[in-house]
């Protein structure tokens, strides 16, 4: 019976099957306690469950109550029995078992090295994947672990970028907005398992994919095309000198991904574990201004369908935020009737809480243009869709001072928009 559980749900951990599977037989008490106080064994992807993640609010508070569950838990001799094939499944108990405490409620941030592992072997002690070995099913969590398992098997296996290219762009239509930053994060935490000869090749699909990638803001963690940003970036420090300079020579002309540029860059700059190779930041920086200038010199316009993306402006606004008016007189040249809407959609904030608003911020406006100049260009500029007309409405209630009842402007909706002007 056991090694029938054990096949016929293989995409989960054979250990942690095989020990819940032998309790069951031996203690179903001890089973079903197990299942209903889900919150003193579930340790990690707690945000998955708005019950569970309540937990890490107070810590003192969870810590106390858990050490009095399993206190009263463990003086059944029953159960004690199996507080060590427990501890190898629920860092919890090894906890509690060492006189621990459960959450660490200090100052300092730690960090879990054990993590890595629990993700990619789908563990028992996760958010996402505690009730399946209870239940026996299948959730949208196995479901993409599974997908990221495949791709890198086929990243391995497939030399050719245009094929790569294919297999990630039907990932991508496979795999819904609201999904995709789950994917990128456990796809981060195979990157360690894509063979040397096939890392130039993913990096480039990653990078000529990203704006494919869904932009959409997460909830307290990065959204998949800031964590695809990381990944580039943990794999340019894996390839041969040859292979960055090559990888910089063939996005020197991407001006399309200037701000995803930045990004990366970023992350070079906040190198807190000491991957970096010596050299190549300077040589992204380097890239980074030479493609700035040629945006301004030649006034090549970041809101032509060539090069516009939503966000994009920012990148060139961080690399000359000492003197924002070389982006501003930039702007003033190449925004017109026909993409003031675009321009004005770089302007507009998103905040996300019990439903979305969409706003401006004074920095924001100012940081790319003026409120005579939009005005101006608004004077003779018509919308055309209904994208286009939500826009000018959000930008039409901060030009008016219209505010809510907490004093805030903005337009609210009840789901992201993802807009397109």
């Amino acid at each position: 019976m056991l090694s029938m559980s054990s096949n016929n749900i293989s995409y989960l951990d054979v250990r942690d099957l095989l020990s819940i599977e032998f309790i069951r037989l031996n203690n179903i008490h001890l089973y079903n306690s197990i299942y209903i106080n889900r919150k003193y064994f579930i340790s990690h992807d707690k945000i998955v469950d708005n019950e569970i993640f309540s937990t890490s609010i107070n810590k003192e508070k969870f810590n106390k109550s858990g050490e009095h569950f399993f206190k009263k838990l463990f003086e059944d001799p029953n159960n004690l029995k199996y507080i060590d094939l427990l501890q190898e499944m629920f860092p919890y108990v090894k906890k509690y078992k060492s006189g621990q405490e459960l959450e660490y409620s200090g100052n300092l941030l730690m960090s879990d090295d054990s993590y890595k592992e629990i993700a990619k072997n789908k563990r028992i002690c996760s958010g996402k994947y505690f009730d399946l070995y209870f239940t026996k099913t299948f959730n949208e969590y196995a479901a993409i672990g599974n997908l990221v398992e495949e791709y890198i098997h086929n990243v391995n296996k497939t030399q050719h970028i245009e094929k790569q290219l294919q297999i990630l762009n039907d990932i991508l239509k496979s795999v819904p907005k609201s999904h995709q930053q789950e994917f990128f994060d456990r796809l981060q935490l195979w990157i360690d398992n894509i063979d040397q000869e096939s890392r130039y090749n993913f990096i480039i699909v990653l990078f000529k994919s990203i704006l494919q990638i869904s932009n959409d803001h997460a909830f307290f963690t990065l959204g998949a095309r800031s964590r695809v940003e990381i990944i580039i970036w943990e794999l340019l420090q894996s390839i041969s000198e040859e292979q960055y300079e090559e990888f910089l020579e063939k996005i020197k002309k991407d001006y399309d991904k200037i701000n995803n540029i930045s990004s990366i860059l970023y992350w070079f700059k906040h190198d807190k574990e000491g991957k970096n190779i010596e050299g190549r930041i300077d040589k992204m920086e380097y890239l980074y201004k030479q493609m700035g200038a040629e945006i301004i010199k030649n006034s090549i316009n970041l809101y032509d369908d060539n090069y516009y993306n939503r966000g994009n402006i920012w990148g060139l606004v961080k690399l000359y935020k000492d003197d924002l008016s070389i982006v501003k007189n930039y702007i003033k040249e190449i925004i017109t009737k026909d993409n003031i809407f675009r321009l004005l959609n770089d302007i507009i904030g998103t905040s996300i809480g019990s439903n979305i608003k969409y706003s401006i911020s004074d920095d924001n406006l100012k940081s790319l243009t003026t409120i005579n100049d939009i005005d101006e260009i608004l004077k003779s500029a018509e919308t055309k869709t209904s994208d286009q007309e939500f826009i000018l409405k959000v930008y039409n209630n901060y030009r008016s001072d219209i505010k809510d009842d907490w004093g805030e402007t903005g337009i609210v909706s009840n789901k992201i928009l993802h807009l397109n002007p």
